[in-house]
């Protein structure tokens, strides 16, 4: 029998012949050891019974490879069609579903096969000599059974009892301790629309067939009871859940809330844990023993049996989007899975993506709206601060000023967000312009003040904070746009009193920093919250009163078609972190630009009238999500070279039929240096997704072999950007 194989290397799956005594073992997933290049490699089956095109000679797989778990048939076949549809290879791509130490973890188990009692006499004594250790050791066993548990106490007599064969020893796969929460929540009174939603996905659940539901809920409206029922109903059928969020920092306020609701082992799944901590949840998935997946996009790769729900929090969010290497993105991939498996699947958002809100008017989807919180208050009143029109000290208005001075005598919490990390974007000269970059990518070095460095964001790059300007000699060094370092400064120094926490990528950075400092927000330890957008997602403190948008116009002035609608989810999430308790909030968006429609929309909480006016726009210059893009990115340590390659595809992508796809380009991409290689886009554009994925496959294939040794070719399938 000849199978295809994939390989945990960028090339595409290879044809192998299954010797004929391992024949029964194999099955479409089964880990197989087979040779490649001299080398013995792990692979995995994706399919039976190939055929061959031409006369080949195909070797053999050397034999199965026990160790390594084996893959179900549903799982292999939704990464193989992630593979086809994000043009990425499947070997590699199984790679990175697999966790960093994919082989089981084994223990050695110690047994005899005959009762010590029935040994020969002089057997006997011989084992009773130097104070009967290996008698007594032996009765034990057979009277205790095979055991694991006592090499570490017994080592050298086991040694002496295996070397004589008395003792056998063999391996197995070590259970893993399931935890479970020591405490049990109990579910409050859902409200009308929440009962409503519940009993449409559970109508859903029973059918046993693909749904796909966008949950739209203002923020505090109650959306994750609604995932903890639907999850509950799921489990009570005997079937697997998967929960997305789109950032770490929300996974431990989820997974305590579903843990102590569920009362069931829940596998957390995300980067901060340790490789064998990754290792083992997936295991306890793969094998069954734990029926949850919770955790940030990755997540969606995982082995859950019998999966019947996919819960999307959040589900407008970029970071569901994957930048380098396998493109995908989870959202879609969600969707994808849930087709493939006849799962439900629950898109939850208080501002939904304009691609999932059109997929609603379309029909594709069912929408359950929950217009109101859970509380008796309202939404919190919006007040657009126009800064051309204000008193300014630092960052601040003289109006945010006031109102947090309010929160502090009524203890309450204030949430400030800036949306740019460190002291300042850059520094530059006034005298003659300098300004620092990075020696690696084409950006601006960003300021950090308590550090005293210069600090690049792509690649890590640092170095001393210039003082002298090495082009002109002069001293007047000044900054550029503040960012949570500078605001934080300005914080301290605006209410001394006041306990201040600023949290972002670099103040968080230490295991367990994030979790801290969320613990020590709900704890009401801290009165100023500053941070970038992480803060702005999901997150549930009762006692925030007030929220700043410190610098809205940062966020829509970027030069990207989606940054309106990023910037009206942005500010609206923002906005729904205060008012949460049993008081009305308030928030004050600090801008220049006051009438732009991402201010004015979320001011209103109308997501409605935004993503028609929106879509509007979109549909008149023929943006997704009325068409599909996708982006060819060659990249060279020369920018010649880069150049000269994107011309080449883009010219001979012009040269042949499209079928209604697009080309666009080539143009260097906004950050064109990146760890010191150029890089060059070219853009398709189509209505058609089946014909832009058959341009990509033609041209990948045409042009892989054809690139020097120093360029590479990748694609982006549905790029969230074009950095």
């Amino acid at each position: 029998m000849l199978v295809k194989v994939a390989l945990p290397l960028p090339i595409p799956a290879l044809t192998y012949s299954v010797p004929s005594e391992i024949v029964q073992h194999v099955r479409v997933g089964t880990p197989v050891i087979v040779p490649l290049r001299k080398k013995m490699q792990i692979a995995f089956v994706l399919e039976l019974n190939v055929s061959l095109d031409g006369d080949f000679k195909v070797q053999d797989i050397h034999g199965l490879a026990e160790e390594y778990p084996s893959l179900s048939r549903d799982h292999v076949d939704f990464l193989v069609w992630l593979s086809k549809y994000y043009h990425y290879p499947v070997g590699a791509l199984i790679q990175s579903a697999l966790p960093p130490h994919p082989e089981l973890e084994v223990e050695k188990i110690f047994s005899v096969a005959q009762n010590p009692d029935d040994f020969p006499d002089e057997k006997k004594r011989a084992l009773q000599l130097r104070g009967g250790k290996r008698w007594g050791l032996l009765q034990w066993l057979f009277e205790n059974g095979p055991t694991a548990s006592i090499e570490a106490q017994h080592k050298s007599t086991l040694q002496s009892l295996i070397k004589s064969e008395l003792v056998q020893v063999s391996m197995r796969a070590k259970e893993i301790e399931l935890k479970t929460s020591t405490t049990k929540s109990e579910s409050p009174n859902l409200q009308e629309a929440q009962l409503n939603a519940v009993a449409k996905i559970g109508t859903a659940l029973e059918k046993n067939s693909f749904t796909c539901f966008l949950l739209e809920g203002v923020t505090g409206s109650g959306k994750t009871e609604v995932y903890l029922h639907a999850a509950q109903r799921a489990l009570a059928s005997g079937g697997g859940v998967i929960v997305l969020v789109p950032e770490i920092a929300l996974t431990p306020q989820l997974f305590h809330r579903f843990q102590s609701r569920l009362q069931e082992p829940i596998a957390l799944l995300h980067s901060g844990l340790s490789d064998r901590e990754r290792s083992r949840q997936w295991q306890l998935l793969q094998s069954g023993r734990v029926r949850i997946a919770l955790g940030a996009r990755s997540t969606i790769l995982a082995p859950v049996k019998d999966l019947r729900l996919i819960v999307v929090d959040e589900e407008h969010e970029g970071a569901f989007k994957q930048e380098d290497r396998f493109r995908y993105n989870a959202r879609d991939a969600a969707i994808l899975r849930a087709k493939l498996g006849n799962a439900t699947i629950v898109l939850g958002s208080a501002t939904p993506s304009l691609e999932s809100y059109l997929q609603v008017k379309s029909g594709r989807y069912a929408l359950l709206r929950l217009e109101n919180r859970v509380t008796a208050h309202p939404l919190p009143a919006v007040e657009i601060v126009d800064q051309k029109k204000s008193t300014m000290t630092g960052l601040l208005t003289r109006e945010l000023i006031y109102e947090i001075g309010l929160m502090l005598k009524e203890q309450k919490q204030t949430m400030l967000l800036l949306n740019r990390r460190g002291l300042a974007s850059h520094i530059h000269c006034e005298s003659c312009g300098f300004v620092p970059e990075c020696t690696n990518c084409s950006v601006s070095l960003t300021l950090y003040g308590i550090a005293r460095e210069l600090r690049c964001h792509y690649c890590g790059y640092s170095q001393k904070q210039i003082r002298v300007c090495p082009k002109c000699g002069s001293e007047k060094m000044e900054s550029g746009s503040p960012g949570t370092e500078a605001l934080e400064k300005t914080a301290q120094e605006c209410f001394p009193e006041a306990r201040v926490l600023r949290i972002d990528r670099d103040s968080m950075s230490a295991k367990n920093s994030l979790e801290d400092a969320l613990t020590s927000i709900a704890r009401g330890e801290v009165d100023i919250i500053i941070g970038t957008q992480m803060i702005a997602k999901g997150h549930d403190f009762p006692n925030v009163g007030l929220v700043g948008v410190v610098n809205a116009d940062a966020s829509f002035s970027f030069p990207d078609f989606r940054s309106s609608e990023r910037s009206f989810q942005l500010f609206t999430q923002m906005a729904g972190r205060a008012g949460r308790g049993d008081f009305v909030g308030k928030v004050l968006l600090q801008t220049y630009q006051p009438e732009h429609p991402s201010v004015q929309f979320s001011a209103k909480h109308d997501f409605r009238s935004f993503a028609e006016q929106e879509l509007r726009q979109r549909h008149s210059f023929q943006y997704p999500p009325y068409t599909r893009l996708a982006r060819i990115l060659v990249s060279d340590a020369s920018d010649a070279r880069a150049r000269s390659l994107a011309e080449a595809i883009a010219k001979d992508l012009l040269n042949y039929d499209q079928d209604g796809v697009i080309v666009l380009g080539p143009a260097p991409s906004l950050l064109q240096k990146l760890q010191n290689r150029f890089r060059w886009n070219i853009i398709l554009k189509s209505k058609d997704t089946s014909a832009l994925n058959a341009v990509l496959k033609t041209t990948l294939k045409r042009w892989n072999h054809k690139i020097g040794a120093s360029a590479s070719l990748s694609v982006d399938v549905d790029p969230s950007s074009l950095f």
